[in-house]
């Protein structure tokens, strides 16, 4: 590429022009007293602002843990009284309860429903095995079927659990290692709920286009709360909202059982509950 020298000459001089113009002028103005006397106001002026914004900030800090200590002091209230609160509240109440949760927070869900009167008809859990790139395989061997894709997969655990396994699919997936029935003790025509235990990892698509297929599903059936446990990185409020249900973000926490007691009475109570943020609040109560 032809490099013409000259062009650089005459740039680099106008650069060096230019700043001598402005030392100059520079120059000019330090030697003004009534510019120097403007500038030294402009500058107590924004100092003057500066602090008055630190004083500001400061007195917000003060509020903003003071408004900590009342949110946490309520939750204390809660944990502490949680079992006189929502005593009896479930009676009548028949859940069931569908996983996609490996550990144990679905066993808390499940003694809060209990110990509130309330009944586990069934509980599922469907495990991140399921994702795996051979399960339409293996599982079309077993039961001589032709799923093609998840929404299919979907299709045929809806569809088991709504005939309460009797067509015995869900024995099969269990047996393949995709599922555990944890119990089944009442016909899903008499469930009243169903709740949604989710930890899936925010990281991993398939399981979330898994989870939302399901979901979208199941919502049509009977009442749906999605609920997780604190430490989940999903944010509930983002993933969910679309499917217009409740969702709980802390159903491991103690002072939180009352949200869930809450969402199963209050099937039209739509919206994220157990935080608060722009998209959630901390309790769960009707307007």
């Amino acid at each position: 590429m032809h490099i013409n020298f000259k062009y650089f000459i005459v740039s680099i001089g106008s650069i060096f022009i230019a700043l001598g113009i402005g030392i100059l002028i520079g120059s000019s103005l330090g030697t003004n007293e009534s510019i120097q006397k403007q500038n030294a106001s402009i500058i107590k002026d924004i100092d003057s602002k500066v602090n008055a914004l630190k004083a500001v900030n400061d007195e917000l800090t003060i509020e903003n843990k003071q408004v900590q200590k009342n949110i946490d002091d309520f939750k204390t209230y809660l944990s502490n009284n949680n079992q006189v609160l929502i005593k009896s509240k479930l009676l009548n109440r028949r859940i069931g309860i569908i996983s996609f949760d490996e550990d144990s927070t679905s066993n808390l869900v499940s003694d809060v429903i209990t110990s509130t009167g309330g009944e586990v008809s069934f509980y599922i859990t469907i495990k991140n095995s399921i994702n795996q790139e051979d399960a339409l395989q293996k599982i079309n061997e077993k039961l001589d079927k032709k799923l093609e894709k998840k929404e299919d997969l979907e299709t045929l655990i809806v569809d088991s659990i709504k005939v309460s396994n009797t067509d015995g699919r869900l024995s099969v997936l269990q047996d393949l290692g995709y599922i555990k029935i944890n119990g089944f003790i009442n016909i899903f025509d008499n469930v009243t709920n169903l709740i949604v235990n989710n930890t899936m990892d925010a990281k991993n698509v398939k399981v979330e286009e898994f989870q939302g297929g399901f979901i979208r599903k199941i919502k049509s059936l009977k009442p749906t709360i999605v609920a997780q446990k604190s430490s989940s990185e999903v944010d509930m409020a983002k993933t969910f909202s679309k499917y217009r249900i409740s969702t709980l973000s802390n159903a491991d926490e103690q002072w939180s059982y009352i949200n869930l007691v809450t969402l199963i009475n209050e099937k039209d109570l739509i919206g994220n509950f157990g935080k608060i943020d722009d998209n959630s609040s901390l309790l769960a109560i009707s307007k």
